[in-house]
């Protein structure tokens, strides 16, 4: 049987072949494959051609697939490595509010207090009402804030049920009769303190503590308007005031009423949200003649 023995790394026919093996391969006619080359045809008696290797990378969709591949590898190891700051964080920091005038909660079961005030806006303002109530019950007596900025939270914290989700803004419909009969309780142990005192918005009470009950009151309109005892009113309250709590229901109970489902809380924050800067002062709202 005849040998073909060819060095390593010769060529012929030109670039046609390519030799195979880290040694001289040896091929037999018909025989079986040499270790050295397992590739290379062993029927055949000329020399034996080795397919060429192909340069890796050398495929235009090749090298587009390997740079997505690296881009990837770098965004995901880019965002491992982001600084713990640079990850939103759901406590951040909320926008302070600038208090003007010092708030205090001071007296609300008895007294206008700027605090009481301004919680009485905030009512108004989420029920869309004419005129807003909030009883003492829902104020701290010893709230202060003082004047400068503060977190919105510190000015919410001074509500008593702060954290329940069920004391929401109710709005009724009143007549000017009723809400004549709502202040009248109002006022009825002042100067003694009274958790049913209410601190309100869009309305004036003056009164005279030594009067019977029906004489006690006048009421007005922010700006001096009659409140006109056939009218029907809006009225903002707190849901526990709207369901006759602390003596009123006799009064309130069984009006039309609309649940806003926000509370009291909530309300709060929403006011001081769109007023960034708060100058509350107590403004005669409630008053003795």
């Amino acid at each position: 049987m005849n040998n073909v023995t060819k060095e390593h790394g010769s060529e012929e026919r030109g670039n046609e072949f390519l030799r195979c093996g880290a040694q001289t391969p040896t091929v037999h006619l018909r025989g079986r494959r040499t270790e050295q080359d397992s590739r290379c045809n062993p029927t055949l008696s000329y020399p034996v051609p080795c397919p060429r290797r192909r340069t890796l990378g050398a495929s235009p969709h090749s090298v587009e697939l390997q740079f997505h591949a690296l881009a990837a590898c770098m965004v995901a190891f880019s965002i491992l490595m982001l600084p713990a700051h640079a990850a939103p964080k759901e406590n951040a920091a909320k926008d302070t509010v600038q208090v003007q005038t010092a708030l205090s909660g001071a007296g609300s079961s008895s007294k206008e207090t700027n605090l009481g005030d301004l919680v009485a806006d905030a009512v108004r303002q989420t029920g869309g009402a004419q005129v807003a109530l909030v009883p003492a019950d829902e104020i701290s007596g010893s709230a202060a804030i003082p004047a400068g900025k503060t977190d919105p939270d510190k000015i919410v914290s001074t509500l008593h049920y702060a954290d329940d989700p069920s004391d929401t803004v109710v709005v009724l419909s009143l007549t000017g009769a009723q809400i004549l009969r709502v202040a009248e309780r109002s006022v009825s142990r002042a100067p003694e303190p009274f958790e049913g005192f209410l601190q309100i918005s869009g309305l004036q009470i003056r009164y005279s503590a030594g009067q019977p009950e029906g004489k006690r009151v006048s009421l007005a309109g922010i700006g001096g308007g009659e409140v006109d005892a056939g009218k029907t009113y809006k009225v903002a309250m707190t849901r526990s005031l709207a369901a006759g709590g602390l003596g009123y229901f006799q009064i309130l109970t069984g009006n039309a009423s609309n649940d806003t489902g926000t509370s009291l809380a909530k309300s709060l924050s929403s006011y001081l949200a769109a007023h960034p800067v708060i100058n509350n002062t107590v403004e005669d709202r409630i008053s003795k003649n």
